[in-house]
């Protein structure tokens, strides 16, 4: 019996790790989306932000696919229960309202529950926002630990987390683990060694 949940555990493990590779870098001007066909979602995305904000108000904007050939789309979301959670925020690039656009990319999102898209990660983004007002950032975001999924095999993760480096200090700021769950929660606060060996990946060698 304990061999046969080892060889479980261990086709399971296989499983999330193959779920996490990135497949393809897409980039634009304002942010690069580190990207897995597996998942149809980015495994993270990286952007710098100074002075975050702005006037373009955020009117009839849509996601789209971006040109991606394997992407989630609209139907993937519909009663699902889960946003479409944005990693760069639409606010961050307000400063531009092509930057701000841009946003609306499926490569851009993750599927998040309201509680968390609405609470406690729409207060991160602001707190990132109001830091970039006086020093530089390098932000990467994305998600980790995905066992389900919605619609067209749209894989949901588990837990979400945000990085945010001072790019004039070259010191990391915060480093968070959020539960994907519908209860209230607070992130985590983490070091780039603990949040690296909980979501199965490296991400220091984008901290520069």
């Amino acid at each position: 019996m304990n061999k046969v949940l080892l060889i479980l555990a261990i086709l399971f493990s296989n499983c999330i790790a193959f779920a996490q590779k990135v497949d393809t870098v897409v980039t634009n001007k304002w942010y690069s989306s580190h990207y897995s066909f597996k998942l149809k979602s980015p495994v993270y995305v990286i952007y710098n932000l100074r002075n975050g904000g702005g006037d373009c108000k955020r009117v009839s904007n849509t996601f789209k696919t971006g040109d991606m050939r394997i992407s989630a789309k609209a139907k993937d979301f519909k009663g699902s229960g889960y946003d479409q959670g944005h990693l760069v925020p639409y606010e961050d690039m307000a400063f531009n309202c092509k930057a701000a656009e841009s946003t609306f990319r499926y490569y851009n999102v993750l599927p998040q529950t309201p509680n968390l898209n609405r609470g406690e990660w729409k207060k991160w983004e602001f707190i990132v926002r109001r830091v970039s007002r006086i020093d530089s950032l390098t932000v990467i975001a994305g998600g980790a630990d995905y066992k389900t999924f919605i619609g067209d095999s749209v894989y949901v993760p588990n837990y979400c987390w945000k990085v945010v480096w001072s790019r004039t200090r070259k010191v990391v700021i915060y480093a968070l683990l959020f539960r994907n769950e519908d209860y209230d929660s607070k992130p985590t606060e983490e070091t780039i060694t603990s949040l690296e060996n909980k979501i199965g990946y490296k991400i220091r060698q984008h901290l520069k």
